[in-house]
């Protein structure tokens, strides 16, 4: 494994299967992909931190969200189990990710941050995304089913060649 076959696999998703749920998808793909998303969330939060713009890590992880929970949705079905137990995940991360948002609020809707820091409930938003994000990777971390299942034919295994 290089990060020639980690940027291409990365690529490969984001550009063809941005919100593509059907199918299966191997261990192998998913896991370099998350490892992709991992990476680019870690530079948009330095470049946010370097540059005073902490929107940029937030905007770029709701950006990768249907990415990430195609692919998410795709392992959990090469499994054999269904892959819209992803939604729960989705939605908490998109609350989340709107309430990071909320608290960056200039202006005329600082308003809205106050009562948001009023009624704080990001750390208990923040614990539930992380439970669910164990509990889905660990769903990720199965091995698939061999042969066909409901979901469709077994994915293709990728070669360095093929990246």
């Amino acid at each position: 494994m290089n990060s020639n076959e980690i940027v291409a696999v990365f690529r490969a998703v984001v550009r063809d299967h941005y919100l593509d749920m059907a199918g299966r998808v191997g261990r192998r793909d998913f896991w370099l992909f998350a490892l992709g998303w991992f990476v680019v969330i870690l530079i948009a939060g330095v470049l946010g931190s370097l540059l005073h713009i902490e929107a940029i890590g937030t905007l770029v992880n709701l950006a990768l969200l249907l990415p990430i929970a195609g692919m998410c949705a795709r392992r959990i079905q090469d499994t054999g189990n269904d892959g819209k137990l992803v939604w729960i995940w989705v939605a908490m991360a998109a609350f989340y990710g709107f309430l990071s948002l909320l608290t960056l609020l200039k202006g005329p809707l600082v308003l809205l941050t106050a009562l948001y820091f009023l009624f704080s409930i990001t750390h208990l938003v923040g614990l539930i995304l992380f439970v669910l994000t164990v509990i889905l990777f660990a769903f990720c971390a199965q091995p698939g089913m061999p042969g066909k299942n409901p979901y469709g034919p077994p994915p293709q295994t990728r070669t360095a060649s093929k990246a």
